[in-house]
């Protein structure tokens, strides 16, 4: 969870083999979610098999970037998103 200027920000990951990628970060108001931001992975987070090959570890949100920790068949990623300039970075581990 990720509090902004008063703004409660959820992901809630699903570990299952569902066909879908669960990839929107979710907004509190009350007592009710509602779709706040969603990453767009493109239609390559399958392989050939229809298995998953991108795993959603976490979307934190700040007031200038989004940072969503995944795993791939590359190994463990970060991207890193900057609301303002509208940029994104897919970053290595330890990069």
């Amino acid at each position: 969870m990720t509090s902004l200027e008063g703004q409660d920000f959820l992901y809630y990951p699903v570990p299952s083999q569902e066909k879908i990628l669960h990839d929107t970060l979710y907004g509190m108001e009350g007592n009710k979610l509602y779709p706040s931001l969603k990453l767009d992975f493109g239609d390559n987070f399958l392989d050939e098999k229809g298995n998953k090959n991108i795993h959603i570890k976490n979307i934190h949100r700040s007031r200038d970037f989004v940072v969503c920790e995944y795993s791939s068949e590359k190994g463990n990623r970060m991207f890193v998103y900057n609301l303002k300039k509208q940029e994104g970075w897919n970053l290595k581990y330890g990069s």
